[in-house]
């Protein structure tokens, strides 16, 4: 196997050498900006890798696709010393390797990984990372760590089941609801949008009129606390197989789609089990952080509209960035989220928490920390609402305050100037545009469309490619992989954005 190595400009003539490790970079707006950012502004080398998940994945579907096939980690001590080796031979012999950044969620366990087994196997040493832990990944094992590590940390009553007899003992002794035996109506999760102005209404009324995200939505899940609980795999991600569940049918249902199913990054292994936890009503935040030897910074703080849509409980409306004036959780979601880093011993990277504060009790609690950077392209809008990024902040935290160039001098973001909480001069916003139409597409209302692009908050929106094709079938967006795409919203007044939002709301289901 033969690494796929990008050198920057003049690398012969640099004094300091230096590299980072980029797996899985897929996407142009998160590994795409950091390879070109490390290249041209720090003068870092970048070596590419494909990590064990992602190399089967792309050798099972696409065998006569020459290149993954020279990206792959060798599995053998052997093996990776021939790599190294290799390495070596393509960049020199004193090139430090300042950090393995992993963009894929599925490849983060190979990420942990490698660092030790470099370690094990060659002389190559990289001491900023994390070392290696399960409880990164595995979301029961993760609340198990919080619990704990940092017992002042309120947390979600949790339970892995094999069986419904255990799932039942558990929702029904532990959680204390009684599940009827099927659901109450025909259709519950769809109930919160049958009327686009209603919801329009109800979000008007909000008490934070500096928030896109209303009490409306909770109207309906407030009136299912304790008899719901939350049924998903114990690794997943983009809230793919995740279950409201008030029934005893919809838990079996809900158990059948998940037993069996591959596990994210565990090639050939599959579920067992579910896990089984608290349905938490209230608003849920995500923090994206950037660690620096221990050292925590928030690099933004979202706020999610999630609705019931398409017999799904949680579909992604919107993700919108806010201050932390903005919000009167902002200060000790920020708190709560870097405790829990600390937990898990985070000490280096990026990181994507989630957590929701009670409707009731306004205390926070832990839904998930993920090991990599919010899976949308939020630069823009962090850009245009804060100055800076968390891509920037990431290499700037691995990679700062030992400058190969003036560029990067010029450039480069100052670890030591950066806040250790952001302050937003702007509204902005991620839409996500949910389809509730399936069948074969006949046509695209372009002139709403037209509309949407015309709008004072659009920065820039895109619908995928499936959904502006007649002919195509379609499906009903139910997570966030199933989106018909996305508008990016950006404002200095408060009532534009508001009500450019709400009329994209009106405007889905005509799309």
């Amino acid at each position: 196997m033969v690494p796929r190595i990008l050198l920057p400009k003049n690398w012969e003539k640099k004094k300091k050498k230096r590299a980072i490790i980029l797996m899985d970079k897929f996407s142009d707006y998160h590994g795409g900006y950091l390879e070109q950012v490390a290249l041209e502004v720090y003068g870092v080398a970048v070596i590419h890798v494909l990590s064990s998940y992602l190399w089967g994945y792309m050798q099972q579907e696409y065998p006569n696709l020459k290149e993954p096939n020279t990206m792959g980690i060798p599995s053998t001590k052997e093996g990776l010393k021939e790599w190294t080796k290799i390495l070596k031979e393509k960049m020199g012999n004193n090139v430090k390797i300042e950090a393995i950044i992993c963009e894929s969620d599925s490849g983060l366990a190979d990420a942990e990984q490698l660092a030790i087994r470099l370690k094990d196997a060659t002389s190559i040493v990289i001491k900023k990372h994390n070392g290696f832990n399960e409880a990164r990944r595995n979301k029961y094992l993760m609340i198990e760590e919080i619990k704990k590590k940092a017992p002042k940390l309120a947390t979600m009553k949790q339970q892995i089941c094999k069986t419904k007899e255990e799932a039942l003992d558990f929702v029904t002794n532990e959680l204390n609801i009684q599940l009827s035996q099927f659901p109450t109506t025909n259709n519950p999760m769809d109930s919160m949008i049958a009327s686009s102005m209603m919801m329009q209404q109800q979000q008007q009324q909000q008490e934070d009129n500096n928030s896109l995200i209303g009490k409306g939505q909770y109207y309906y899940f407030q009136s299912m606390k304790n008899k719901c609980c939350i049924v998903k795999p114990k690794r997943g991600a983009a809230s793919d197989l995740v279950f409201l569940v008030s029934s005893l049918s919809e838990l079996e249902h809900a158990m059948n789609e998940i037993l069996g199913t591959p596990i994210l990054g565990e090639m050939g292994n599959r579920h067992d089990s579910v896990l089984i936890q608290e349905f938490l009503v209230g608003t849920e935040y995500a923090i994206d952080i950037v660690s620096r030897n221990g050292q925590h910074k928030v690099a933004a703080l979202w706020k999610y509209d999630k609705r019931p849509a398409n017999n799904r409980a949680f579909v992604y409306f919107a993700t919108e960035l806010i201050g932390t004036t903005d919000s009167i959780d902002a200060e000790a979601v920020c708190d709560y989220a870097t405790s829990a880093l600390d937990a898990l011993n985070i000490k280096w990277g990026t990181t994507h928490t989630e957590i929701i504060v009670g409707q009731d009790d306004g205390v926070c609690r832990l839904v998930e920390v993920n090991c990599r950077q919010h899976n949308m392209d939020f630069a823009p809008i962090s850009m245009a609402c804060i100055g800076y990024n968390a891509l920037d902040m990431l290499l700037a935290a691995y990679l700062g305050n030992t400058s190969n160039s003036k560029k990067e001098d010029d450039v480069a973001l100052d670890w030591s100037l950066l806040p250790d909480r952001p302050v937003t001069r702007a509204y902005g916003a991620m839409v996500h545009l949910v389809t509730h139409a399936k069948g074969e597409l006949v046509s695209v209302n372009e002139d709403a469309l037209r509309e949407i692009q015309s709008m004072d908050s659009t920065l820039d929106l895109e619908v995928y490619s499936t959904f502006l094709q007649p002919g195509q079938v379609i499906e009903p967006t139910v997570d966030i992989k199933t989106d018909a795409g996305w508008v990016q919203l950006i404002h200095g007044d408060a009532s534009i954005f508001q009500n450019n939002y709400y009329r994209i709301l009106a405007l889905m289901p005509t799309l």
